[in-house]
């Protein structure tokens, strides 16, 4: 192993014996060897040590905090026992495509990319998600998309809170998908500015530390982004997942009011809402950085999709008359102009339906307006067969990117 291979993976888990060596497995068979993995312990309990210790590997190293450490602090703690060009990272209970490697080492080679990413397909674990596919990929094109940073702040920070329907996308700048910290590659010198800068890695304990750091890199650190609409990166689905656990409660934990206070913005923010962890990470984002945001948040979208959220869980059965009340209590709270507009959009389920479809389905085609491209007649939604979670990531190769991608684009 040269001394700074090109990528350092790393693994960050905690009492994941189980599900960490398909995670180790995943990125050994990889077909590009160029790397080295860095299991980061967080103060396991579990037997983690002795499943590392199975692969007879001099690539993989094993390190252990000396006591349990936050998310952020933990994953900073990973990166800094890397020696790589390049730093990536591996959810202790995910797996690569056979690829991803090599085709981030080809993005980077080409497009001199300082951070390369690609999509994410889903694997769905039993028993929650009986009736869901196995393996679940979205449309995605397989084609390079680059992006040229500089000078493109403004409208990387737009597109950020576009996310959560808080602006409009801006035209100039539109990747097909983000970089976030499971599903990307940064150049390691991107690390050491924002220690210098912010004093750690990841400064902020937050759910969405990923979203966090997009922002920051994307707008402070990069020149050169490259997104892969490639489905490299199979993401579990399963009770284990942080962010994805069936039980309503943790979700009321995760997606409850924000725990920072966020100034002029704190009191638009309800006591559930799926958004509220994406924008409570762009607006302290900004804040770390003393970025001047250069244009004006519109929360009347984030009220109407709250609204819908609770009516679903509502209808799945479950209790959510404390979150409608705090809802109506909180709306009250705003000036007569924003309550009328809200009201006219959660009373009107058509213009909902108008604008979930305008905000979901069709927003892919807005983000490739400019390629030409014609739909093949079969359509990837998910693949049935009954394979595990490191089946379906060896068969992720060339044959099966160029089988199922559900777009052809015509240079």
């Amino acid at each position: 192993m040269s001394k700074h291979p090109q990528f350092s993976v790393v693994i960050p888990t905690r009492n994941r014996a189980s599900y960490l060596p398909t995670a180790i497995q995943s990125v050994l068979g990889q077909t590009f060897q160029d790397f080295e993995i860095i299991v980061s312990d967080n103060f396991s309990e579990d037997n983690t040590f002795d499943a590392v210790k199975r692969f007879d590997d001099p690539r993989i190293r094993y390190v252990k905090t000396a006591a349990f450490l936050p998310i952020n602090e933990s994953w900073a703690f990973g990166t800094e026992h890397t020696s790589g060009q390049y730093v990536a990272f591996l959810a202790d209970d995910d797996a690569y495509a056979g690829i991803y490697l090599e085709s981030f080492a080809k993005a980077i080679s080409e497009h001199d990319s300082d951070v390369v990413a690609c999509g994410l397909p889903q694997y769905y674990e039993n028993p929650h998600y009986e009736t869901r596919h196995k393996f679940a990929s979205p449309h995605f094109t397989n084609r390079a998309y680059t992006y040229h940073c500089i000078g493109k702040k403004n409208e990387i920070w737009q597109y950020m809170f576009a996310k959560a329907d808080l602006a409009e996308y801006p035209e100039g700048f539109r990747p097909v998908g983000l970089p976030y910290l499971a599903n990307a590659a940064y150049r390691s010198s991107i690390f050491a500015g924002l220690r210098s800068s912010l004093g750690s890695i990841f400064p902020r304990n937050l759910a969405s530390t990923d979203v966090y750091s997009t922002a920051i890199i994307l707008s402070q650190y990069t020149n050169n982004y490259c997104f892969l609409d490639k489905p490299l990166y199979v993401q579990r689905v399963s009770d284990v997942s942080l962010t994805r656990s069936p039980d309503i409660e943790n979700q009321r934990r995760i997606y409850g009011k924000p725990t920072y206070d966020l100034g002029e913005y704190k009191n638009y923010f309800l006591d559930f809402s799926y958004d509220n962890r994406w924008i409570e990470a762009c607006l302290l984002a900004v804040a770390d950085t003393n970025t001047q945001l250069d244009l004006d948040l519109s929360w009347v979208k984030y009220y109407a999709k709250s609204f819908d959220s609770l009516k679903y869980l509502q209808s799945r059965g479950f209790d959510m008359a404390r979150e409608k009340n705090s809802f109506w209590e909180t709306l009250k709270g705003q000036d007569q102009k924003f309550q009328d507009e809200v009201l006219s959009i959660v009373a009107n389920p058509r213009k909902r339906l108008s604008d979930f479809l305008r905000s979901s389905t069709l927003l892919a085609t807005v983000l490739r307006a400019k390629d030409r491209y014609s739909e093949k007649k079969e359509d990837l939604v998910g693949v049935d067969e009954p394979l595990s979670i490191d089946e379906y990531a060896r068969m992720i190769d060339e044959k099966f990117l160029r089988d199922h991608a559900t777009v052809q684009v015509h240079e």
